[in-house]
């Protein structure tokens, strides 16, 4: 198995995987990234775990930036569940 950070090219496969898994949320979906890079000072890290070429979980990441404060490392940034979809 090989974790990777993805970039946009891999967002087809992301999001092919996420409507496959009957326990995955619009949240962890990268149109969510889509939607808070409008407004706000974010970086989003999907990580993907392959097995050979085939997607076996994701994990969206995004750093929030925020001005006089620490920087956030969450997963799933103003929504109410996220995290880890995999298939086993």
């Amino acid at each position: 198995m090989r974790i990777e950070i993805v970039d946009e090219s891999k967002r087809e496969a992301w999001e092919s995987f996420i409507n496959e898994q009957p326990i995955a949320i619009a949240w962890q979906s990268y149109k969510w990234f889509d939607v808070l890079k409008k407004h706000y000072n974010i970086d989003f890290y999907p990580i993907v775990a392959y097995e050979g070429n085939e997607i076996r979980g994701i994990l969206p990441l995004y750093n929030l930036k925020r001005s006089h404060k620490k920087n956030l490392l969450m997963s799933v940034p103003f929504a109410v569940a996220g995290g880890i979809v995999s298939t086993d």
